[in-house]
């Protein structure tokens, strides 16, 4: 009977479940893994400069296709260095699956060199977490690890393997052709009478409103949301992960909901008298302090994670979002399209659909994303980091394509956006790519442009450098006194330069008097390449809930320069 090593088992196993490229650094712990990935005539490893972008890099992948995506780490530090990228993956349901090398057995437990418990360290940031005993196990551990994290709820998962593990010989064989496995596997029969009594609720609504999720966005039941909203006569907006599940241009569709969604989302949600949440977690930065989070209305709520239920809900439905849509519109079709009293913004009278902006539409930083936007075209995949930059995006970004949009949404990790845009170019080598980020979350990761020089990746890296950590500032300005020292970067950093000198084509609008034609013009160009956009340093993202606030307690430039006024500094 053939024999193999386990590294080789572990390659074969990445082969059979469709796995075309994984992100890592090799280490002491791993090199036999890596010996046996070098044979691999299907599967190409990209070497990063931090295993943390190794992580983001699989996100990347993940949040593109459904499909996890693979990263690897040595042992000690480097396996430690994966954990903010599988917390992050955790946070938004991004199935990862991570292989660490460890130090071997008989060395567990002693301290050695480069020894770190990481199956106990990660337990908190992943869904499931192994340490291989043995060669023989690998097969059914890495079958588990792949289904864990594709399955509902999706989410990282770790396997430590030990080095002589991957050097001992096993008789066990992966078994081929998984893919289709991971399609099939959020498959669950529908409660009926929560769907019946769901659709009754819906049905006898007067100001329904449908809230999208990433469940939305993950099940590309946009069409079916907009179906059932034309039915309902009720508006559509969406979480911060839920963002392109319908055309931001849709006449229904009221925009962003939450701590820096529109006024017009955020008066809606607050007034409804049922909430259709379709695929959303209802974190914290969507619903504002809850008791003023759409006090009046009953919660009908769709989710894939039969776990997710909270005890706010009046109906849970546990299902796939398409599904449970699919079945919910046949009972509610029979209405026909009717307009209701009290829904707002129905039949082209959203305000922030049809012009496109937001209550400060002069400010500089949105205008040059939505420029960006219509430039790039509905096609392409944008990205971002943390902070101020994310927000403009969220605002002013022309969706048109549902799962085009990857952003930090639970965790909200800077540092997140180059290596996780390397990812997804590498994914999908013939999309355009648009990277919009902040000074501070690009040095987070900035060796990751080396990364970004060798794979060649068409990638535009708009910075929006103002000088310091922005939505971190605004807040300290806003609640704390302007007590913002501790945010603001002393020593400037010349990008433009940084760019060049690791071999990425640069503009600055800075040095322009033609903005626009610059911008156009290199976003116009191919391959790797930064554009600099200086901003200002008090520039804010308006509106903003205070944090602990409901959300029709919102501010905007007046009211915050009039309350800074009151309480000056």
């Amino acid at each position: 009977m053939h024999k193999q090593s386990g590294a080789e088992c572990i390659v074969q196993a990445l082969e059979a479940h469709g796995v075309r490229t994984v992100f890592g650094i090799p280490g002491g712990s791993n090199l036999p893994l890596y010996e046996a990935l070098g044979k691999s005539e299907r599967v190409r490893h990209v070497l990063v400069r931090h295993e943390q972008a190794a992580g983001f890099m699989a996100q990347g992948v993940a949040r593109l296709t459904g499909r996890p995506g693979v990263c690897i780490a040595t042992s000690g530090p480097g396996a430690t260095n994966l954990l903010t990228a599988l917390a992050d993956a955790d946070a938004d349901g991004v199935p990862v699956v991570a292989i660490t090398g460890q130090v071997p057995r008989a060395l567990l437990g002693t301290r050695a060199f480069q020894e770190a418990d990481i199956t106990a360290m990660s337990r908190p940031a992943v869904k499931a977490s192994w340490t291989v005993r043995s060669a023989d196990e690998l097969v059914a551990l890495l079958d588990n690890a792949f289904e864990t994290a594709a399955s509902p709820r999706p989410g990282p998962v770790l396997i430590d393997v030990p080095k002589d593990v991957q050097l001992e010989m096993t008789t066990n064989t992966p078994r081929r052709a998984h893919e289709s496995r991971l399609a099939d596997n959020c498959g669950q029969a529908l409660d009926m009478d929560r769907v019946a009594h769901a659709a009754a609720q819906l049905a006898g609504a007067s100001r329904p409103v449908i809230l999208l999720g990433a469940g939305a966005v993950r099940s590309n039941s946009g069409d079916l949301a907009c179906r059932l909203a034309a039915t309902l006569g009720a508006p559509m907006a969406a979480t911060l992960l839920g963002l392109g599940a319908v055309s931001r241009e849709h006449p229904g569709f009221l925009g962003m909901c939450g701590m820096h969604g529109t006024a017009e989302a955020n008066r809606a949600v607050a007034g409804c008298d049922v909430l259709l949440s379709v695929g959303a977690r209802l974190g914290d930065r969507t619903t504002g302090r809850l008791e003023g989070f759409c006090p009046q209305a009953r919660i009908v709520r769709i989710d894939a994670d039969p776990q997710a239920r909270r005890c706010d809900e009046d109906i849970f439905l546990a299902g796939d979002a398409g599904d449970v849509l699919a079945t919910l519109l046949p009972m509610l079709e029979s209405i026909g399209p009717r307009r209701k009293p009290g829904s707002a913004c129905i039949n082209g009278e959203s305000e922030f659909a049809r012009s496109g902006s937001c209550p400060d539409a002069g400010d500089g930083p949105r205008n040059v994303i939505r420029m960006a936007g219509e430039i790039m075209g509905p096609d392409a995949i944008v990205v971002t980091d943390v902070g101020q930059h994310q927000m403009w995006t969220a605002q002013a970004y022309p969706f048109a394509r549902s799962g085009r949009w990857l952003t930090s949404g639970g965790l909200g990790t800077m540092g997140f956006g180059l290596p996780t845009a390397i990812g997804a170019a590498m994914t999908c080598p013939g999309d355009r790519v648009l990277l919009v980020t902040g000074d501070g979350s690009l040095l987070m990761n900035l060796q990751e442009l080396a990364t970004l020089r060798e794979s060649g990746a068409d990638i535009a890296v708009l910075l929006m450098d103002n000088g310091g950590l922005g939505l971190v500032r605004q807040q300290q300005d806003l609640f704390h006194g302007g007590r913002d020292d501790s945010s603001v970067f002393r020593a400037g950093t010349d990008f433009a330069a940084v760019a060049r000198g690791f071999g990425i084509q640069a503009w600055d609008l800075e040095t322009t008097c033609d903005g626009p034609g610059m911008l156009a013009e290199a976003l116009s160009a191919r391959g790797p390449r930064l554009i600099r956009v200086p901003v200002d340093e008090h520039a804010a993202v308006w509106p903003m809930v205070p944090p602990g606030e409901v959300n029709t307690c919102m501010l905007d430039a007046g009211k915050a320069e009039a309350a800074l006024g009151q309480n000056p500094a």
